[in-house]
């Protein structure tokens, strides 16, 4: 059985404890009906991960504060190149949704440069 905290962000695994008392089950939760539960981390929602990814249903670009005028034929293209490939970007942030996830990464200067030399040498 497998649940999810919704407070901390870990996924609890349950299994039956057996009868051995090695060191790895020691170190677990056990509860009173002699179940085990192990703690596995969630995914980090602050950079790209392929998992969330997958599951992502509605994107978001924001801009840095340190990119100036840019045109908004060169925005659609940038957000749409970033969009793309987004284990590219430099600030990938992932926010839950009813049905899945929304992925809001911002566009530091250094990506468009990344973007605009990948275009360039392609």
């Amino acid at each position: 059985m497998t649940f999810l905290c919704g407070t901390c962000g870990y996924t609890l695994t349950v299994r039956r404890q057996c009868d051995c008392s090695n060191d790895r089950v020691s170190r677990n939760l056990v509860n009173s009906r002699n179940l085990v539960v192990e703690q596995t981390p969630m995914a980090n929602y602050k950079e790209f991960d392929p998992r969330v990814d997958a599951l992502v249903v509605e994107t978001i670009t924001c801009w840095d504060s340190e990119i100036g005028d840019i045109s908004e034929e060169d925005k659609a293209w940038l957000a749409s190149a970033i969009h793309q490939d987004p284990q590219l970007a430099s600030n990938v942030r992932y926010e839950r949704a009813h049905t899945g996830f929304t992925r809001e990464i911002t566009i530091t200067v250094a990506d468009i440069e990344r973007l605009y030399q990948d275009k360039v040498s392609s």
